[in-house]
């Protein structure tokens, strides 16, 4: 049986290599040496761009290369997020940097959230037209053990003919007994592409308790 290429595939004949039409197979040990290289794609894997963990209670996080020419589909991921306050002004914010707005504050962003308590009631959250655009609309503590956690998908970061689109959950507590959850939907109603995000707790005069950690990753796709 002949060999094609190194990472090549075993077979008679060389493959004609193209998405969902390879033919033949990788032995093992390419395999393995493929995956050590960083170089053994599963469709749909989740490709880590950067992270960013708050010091010096800082009052704002900043992502800065997004690639958002190389995915469409983003995933930031929130652990041990605390506020320097347990009141009001705590909530967790976003806003955008396109190449027509400088981290745009003028009333592009509209949300609907919900928001479940572990005592069985439930209340909305919601934004039309706003400056910047709530992750959470409850204040989450500055208690090491009430630290908020979440995630959020981001669509069409690159695509100047579409809006962007995200959804997500988060979880926290609310007067130290009470479980809060949310979820829900944002859209950025502005047909430019998404090329920096900054997000900040309220208005952005709250800082980050320090530990706070985001973490942006990437969706593989063909």
């Amino acid at each position: 049986m002949s060999k094609s290429n190194k990472y090549g595939y075993s077979g008679v004949d060389i493959p004609t290599q193209a998405v969902k039409a390879n033919v033949g197979k990788f032995d093992p040990s390419e395999i393995n040496e493929l995956v050590q290289e960083d170089k053994w794609t599963t469709f749909g894997q989740l490709e880590l761009i950067q992270t960013e963990v708050a010091t010096g209670n800082v009052t704002a996080i900043e992502f800065t290369d997004l690639k958002e020419n190389e995915y469409n589909v983003h995933l930031f991921t929130f652990s041990n997020m605390q506020s320097g306050t347990s009141g009001a002004g705590a909530q967790l914010s976003f806003n955008v940097f396109t190449s027509q707005y400088d981290y745009d504050t003028n009333g592009h962003y509209t949300s609907a959230l919900q928001r479940c308590n572990s005592n069985g009631t439930f209340s909305q959250f919601n934004q039309v037209n706003s400056s910047y655009s709530y992750l959470q609309g409850h204040p989450f503590s500055s208690n090491a053990n009430q630290a908020m956690n979440g995630y959020w998908y981001f669509y069409n970061f690159g695509d100047s003919t579409k809006y962007t689109y995200a959804t997500g959950q988060t979880t926290s507590a609310h007067n130290n007994s009470q479980a809060v959850s949310e979820f829900g939907s944002i859209m950025y109603i502005k047909t430019r592409p998404v090329t920096k995000m900054k997000f900040k707790l309220g208005g952005g005069t709250t800082q980050f308790t320090d530990g706070s950690i985001i973490s942006l990753y990437g969706i593989k796709e063909y």
